[in-house]
């Protein structure tokens, strides 16, 4: 029996090498593929991006920088709890006295959850404006909404600043009172900043 093979069983011995490393070529690519889609060999975990979570933040709004003939500038003050149930809220706004005065008079509560005004001091420091809302008994705010409205009187001209006071995590400054528990949920303030009073001609 001849050992050597012939050309002919040397092509074919070579074809069917060629066409085992193609077909296992052809599984390997098809089972790759597989793996990303739905009900495949392998599918990879859903990759889920945290939802960032609302903060609870007052805003103040400045209803405009044109001073009327009363010479008195209206400033707003707004609350979402998002969705929190809050009983008391701390104010605490900056001011420039040579520009702008303000009183207890001058300060309105306009959510009837939180229809209370008390101020921590009877003489309130000038540059500095301190007063807190308060529920009635067993009352609580919820949501968003107007809490106050300010009504500084204008003293002149120019160019000013007007912000909340705040700093994340201290105890001198605005806080938003979780009801019942009195833990401070503020997290944020918004508005205010830099405003130009002129008198209207």
């Amino acid at each position: 029996m001849d050992k050597h093979f012939s050309n002919q069983q040397v092509k074919f011995i070579i074809f069917l090498l060629l066409g085992s490393v193609a077909l296992a070529f052809l599984i390997l690519v098809l089972i790759e593929k597989m793996s990303f889609f739905p009900g495949g060999i392998y599918s990879p975990p859903d990759l889920k991006v945290p939802r960032k979570t609302p903060k609870v933040f007052l805003e103040m709004k400045v209803s405009s920088d044109q001073i009327s003939d009363s010479k008195t500038l209206p400033v707003s003050l707004y609350l979402n709890s998002q969705g929190k149930k809050v009983d008391g809220i701390g104010i605490v706004i900056l001011y420039d006295p040579k520009f702008l005065d303000i009183d207890a008079s001058r300060i309105i509560a306009e959510n009837s959850e939180l229809p209370k005004v008390i101020f921590p001091v009877k003489n309130m420091p000038k540059g500095e404006l301190r007063f807190s809302l308060i529920s009635s008994v067993d009352g609580y705010f919820q949501g968003k909404g107007k809490i106050a409205t300010l009504k500084f009187k204008v003293l002149r001209e120019g160019t000013t600043d007007l912000n909340f006071k705040f700093r994340p995590g201290a105890t001198d400054d605005c806080n938003v009172a979780l009801y019942k528990k009195g833990i401070d949920v503020l997290e944020e303030v918004r508005g205010g900043g830099q405003i130009f009073l002129t008198f209207a001609k």
